[in-house]
């Protein structure tokens, strides 16, 4: 298994080449990729789409420090109006598979979010959204790989497992985040893991528990509201070894069934506390023996 660092949390306040010089402190040799961590063209372009943003330059610096992009990760669906049109949302998903094959990634982590937040699970919509991008990335061979969230139909592992199931492709799988489905109520591990092991094309690593502020939590660490059986509680990130999932069995259980692929750490906080967080998670993580 591969370790990697993602570009989200620092991407508001550092370059690419800031964040590049940041993980290699780490010794991480693999980014996932945002479209933040790409350099505008212009002013005003959105902060969640590749279009008009400056590939070739992050290509070469990515060249540069010798890191790979483990993903490119496309967040279109957390934004509330970009969602509003499926045509231009496909169009800037397929353009996030063609950044992925150009930066030799063959990973697009892509979401649901503002796209179906009912509990059922609607593939009509779905293939709106997802559908001709998918075909791009069975001609390049790129994986789309969708993540579990809290407030939409992924919720569940079920759920997920119906979404893959129906569009029946090697190209369409998931990304399993552990923490996420306790966010939403499931058991994260064994249980959701069973379900969709044979299915994760890429996983993200943090870990959870309920926050609480009599017990110490910091509130740059408080995350969403959590829901199902934890609704009306919010989440809280702490390190990845202190938190309410078994990071451990999974990371055991991955590499016992022959996952090979990306565990990408993605802690929710403010700058200053990731930059400790990676420096406890990537050491507790190494002397696991798992990278």
């Amino acid at each position: 298994m591969k370790l990697a660092i993602s570009g989200e949390t620092l991407s508001s306040t550092d370059s690419l080449k800031e964040i590049l010089e940041i993980i290699i402190r780490y010794e991480i040799d693999n980014l996932e990729l945002w479209a933040l961590n790409c350099e505008a063209t212009y002013s005003g372009v959105h902060p969640m789409t590749y279009r008009n943003r400056d590939i070739a330059k992050a290509k070469r610096l990515l060249k540069e420090y010798d890191i790979n992009v483990a993903c490119v990760a496309f967040g279109g669906a957390l934004d509330s109006e970009l969602t509003k049109n499926a045509e231009l949302y496909a169009e800037e998903l397929s353009l996030a598979v063609e950044v992925a094959s150009e930066l030799n990634a063959g990973i697009v982590n892509h979401y649901c979010d503002y796209i179906c937040r009912k509990p059922q699970v609607d593939i009509a919509l779905l293939e709106k959204y997802y559908g001709k991008a998918l075909k791009r990335a069975e001609e390049l061979d790129v994986i789309m790989a969708l993540e579990n969230e809290a407030h939409d139909i992924t919720q569940t592992p079920d759920n997920m497992l119906k979404i893959i199931q129906t569009f029946d492709s090697k190209h369409f799988k998931t990304n399993f985040d552990a923490t996420n489905y306790y966010q939403s109520g499931n058991e994260a591990f064994p249980d959701a893991y069973e379900i969709l092991k044979d299915d994760i094309a890429y996983v993200h690593i943090k870990n959870g528990c309920i926050f609480n502020s009599d017990f110490g939590h910091l509130v740059e660490c408080k995350g969403g509201t959590m829901t199902r059986s934890n609704t009306g509680k919010h989440i809280y990130y702490p390190t990845v070894d202190k938190g309410a999932v078994n990071i451990s069995g999974l990371l055991e259980r991955l590499k016992n069934d022959g996952y090979s692929g990306y565990c990408t750490l993605e802690p929710h906080t403010s700058r200053d506390i990731a930059l400790k967080y990676y420096l406890e998670e990537t050491k507790y993580l190494k002397n696991l023996g798992y990278f």
